[in-house]
């Protein structure tokens, strides 16, 4: 489930999630694009302050986000 909007799967067919790898919270496509359409902007999670940016964005790949950090991280480190 979205946490901003609530949308599911269910009640969305269509629905894709995106993470931002500064905070790694998950949110619908839909209000990445309404939150972040000025610019940058603050993660809409609670408590989150991160400044973000809509292009910093990725679509999720691995339902666990433990995973998809991971993965990341091994990415970055096989850049250097």
């Amino acid at each position: 489930m979205c946490p901003v909007c609530k949308s599911t799967p269910l009640t969305n067919p269509g629905l894709r999630f995106k993470i931002n790898p500064k905070c790694y919270h998950r949110i619908c496509e839909g209000c990445v694009d309404r939150k972040f359409v000025q610019g940058k902007a603050e993660c809409p999670i609670s408590g989150c302050k991160q400044q973000l940016w809509k292009r910093e964005w990725k679509v999720q790949t691995f339902e666990d986000l433990k995973i998809e950090r991971e993965v990341d991280l091994r990415r970055n480190v096989t850049k250097m």
